[in-house]
């Protein structure tokens, strides 16, 4: 043993590190149960020429006792601080922790080692408690109904100018007062935390100013002051803050200034999203601004054209495209939507106008949309009451699926227009049948 001590104890930092990353237990638990020399080279000054040997020693040692990234990313922080002279920048150290998160394969140091704790037992429910979790989520909740949800992660994709930084704060415009969203969708009273890292004050506060904001009350911002969304820190402090502040609704502008990882590997987008995991369990919904490929997608397949791995789009419950139609006009539409049926998911054009010192964002097909919706619900409703056997309201929403105030709109038309008829039914109810029933 005291042989083994010895030749870690001569080992160079660059040996110490192809150790920690060759996967050989034994050479691995001895470097890590030792406690001779090895740890010592690490913890003490490095100039311009040991300073990445050191640091690659220190995120081994962190990597190898399974610390969380971001508590790593914080003490190869510090560490840098105190022992690198002068310090290595930023950037090199989170890429240095990034690469060993990444590249180095778990499961390979004996769990035996000191410091290193099991991971608990997972939990497999049975059809009883399935039933009870789902009593206990409740019903899927919205700020703008099948378009953002509560608890929800979204984002707006589109190429260089086609109007998403204008739809983003039309959505703040509305939630901070209480109104419509592209001058068509309700959203109630919500407060608001935007993380700007591309616009800045002045610019936001001069469209704010256009969009005729009544009130600022319930904004909070966020003045491209490097919020880093990679880390636990930056992230724990956003949830800190909309919870103290009662915020459900954080926008961000834009993905990629908010981490310092490689947008193109889908491991490193998802340990990026697994950080926004305890705002989305806080029934905080985000909204996240993020750039089309150049050239968009070459597939059939539209949320492709988002740029980065597809872990980014895979992490949303739902993600919205911007096209540019002509001068002033632009489609917003679903390219990802896993909380909403096909024909609830959001295709509308809208136009971004100047009159009189204001701009104005609303949507200009409303009546063309409303038409072929009705159109396609009278189908359903003729099929469904083709037997014959008079169906009320409560029966044809929930056979359908759709609001009963929906339905009433159009049977009311469709009785106008003679497509069908209605008579009462038991306790006053009204049922409806074919056209020449009665």
């Amino acid at each position: 043993m005291d042989e083994q001590v010895n030749e870690l104890a001569e080992l160079s930092l660059e040996d110490l590190a192809a150790i920690l990353q060759s996967g050989d237990e034994k050479r691995v638990g001895a470097v890590l149960s030792s406690g001779k020399s090895t740890w010592s080279q690490v913890f003490r000054p490095h100039g311009e020429g040991t300073r990445n040997a050191g640091l690659v020693g220190y995120c081994g040692f962190l990597r190898a006792k399974r610390f969380e990234y971001d508590h790593a990313l914080y003490h190869a922080l510090v560490w840098n601080d105190a022992y690198c002279v002068p310090p290595l920048p930023r950037e090199e150290v989170e890429r240095t922790i990034s690469r060993f998160w990444v590249t180095w394969a778990q499961g390979t140091i004996p769990d035996a080692l000191p410091g290193i704790t099991p991971a608990g037992a997972w939990e497999i429910w049975d059809w009883d408690r399935m039933l009870v979790e789902e009593q206990q989520l409740g019903a899927q909740q919205w700020l703008v109904d099948k378009v953002f949800a509560v608890g929800g992660l979204h984002y707006l994709s589109s190429p260089p100018g086609t109007g998403k930084t204008w739809v983003m704060l039309d959505l703040m415009r509305a939630a901070l007062d209480g109104g419509q969203w592209l001058g068509e969708f309700d959203i109630p009273q919500t407060p608001v935390m935007y993380i700007d890292e591309e616009m800045g004050l002045r610019k936001l506060m001069s469209r704010l100013r256009r969009l005729g904001l009544k009130s600022g009350a319930g904004l909070t911002y966020t003045n491209r002051v490097g919020v880093r969304m990679d880390t636990m820190m930056d992230t724990k402090r956003v949830l800190d803050h909309c919870q103290a502040t009662g915020t459900r609704l954080v926008l961000i502008d834009s993905l990629v200034r908010i981490h310092g990882l490689d947008e193109s590997d889908n491991s490193q987008m998802r340990m990026l999203f697994e950080r926004f995991k305890c705002l989305l369990e806080a029934d905080i919904a985000v909204v996240i601004a993020h750039h089309d490929r150049k050239g968009g997608t070459a597939g059939g397949i539209a949320h492709e054209g988002m740029r980065g791995a597809a872990e980014i789009v895979a992490a949303a419950d739902a993600a919205y495209s911007l096209s540019k139609v002509e001068k002033g006009q632009y489609r917003i539409q679903t390219t990802k939507g896993r909380l909403v049926g096909e024909d609830e998911q959001l295709d509308v054009t809208f136009e971004i106008a100047d009159d009189g010192g204001q701009t104005y964002i609303r949507t200009v097909d409303k009546d063309a949309r409303a038409a072929i919706t009705a159109k396609a619900i009278q189908d359903e409703l003729l099929q469904a009451i083709d037997g014959g056997q008079g169906l009320g309201i409560n029966v044809l929403a929930k056979q359908l699926g759709k609001r009963k105030a929906t339905l009433q709109d159009v049977l009311q038309q469709m009785l106008g227009d003679g497509l069908i008829t209605s008579q009462r039914g038991p306790n006053a109810s009204v049922l409806y049948y074919p056209r020449g029933m009665f």
